[in-house]
């Protein structure tokens, strides 16, 4: 998937959401760091988030009746990418997923799922700077954050 050209309207509204996915970002990162051996992290999509997704797709995006978002965050050398994914929210027993099962749902997922890439650039005393890249797969990411 290409990376998706964005309208000036939509880079001001993901501007202004920014600041609201940072945290999700950062507990991301945390987790990968604590948790060196893993690949993928499934948790509860931020509402932030889910608003972003859809400033990016340029669509709406609706859970069934009584269902939820969850993100599914793949670590891929220099980015997270984060897929949104609706499920029942019973399924959510506070244990992550394990590697295996999210990568299966990461790998089958139709490809006009929404991909978004938090590619980190530069980490100092804690402080972390990322840019985000939409609609990008594993290997749009990964040669962006090469060339950066």
């Amino acid at each position: 998937m290409a990376d998706t050209k964005l309208t000036r309207n939509q880079r001001r509204q993901i501007n202004k959401l920014a600041p609201h996915i940072h945290c999700f970002v950062e507990a991301d990162i945390a987790f990968f760091e604590q948790h060196p051996d893993r690949r993928y992290h499934v948790r509860r999509a931020g509402d932030a988030e889910i608003a972003q997704a859809e400033v990016v797709g340029d669509k709406l995006l609706q859970a069934p009746p009584g269902w939820c978002w969850f993100a599914i965050v793949k670590k891929v050398p220099g980015a997270y990418l984060r897929m949104f994914v609706a499920n029942d929210p019973r399924v959510e027993v506070g244990l992550d997923a394990p590697d295996d099962l999210a990568e299966a749902i990461w790998e089958e997922a139709p490809p006009d799922v929404l991909r978004i890439g938090d590619v980190v650039t530069h980490v100092v005393d804690g402080q972390i700077t990322f840019d985000r890249v939409a609609g990008v797969d594993e290997d749009s990411a990964a040669s962006w954050w090469s060339a950066t």
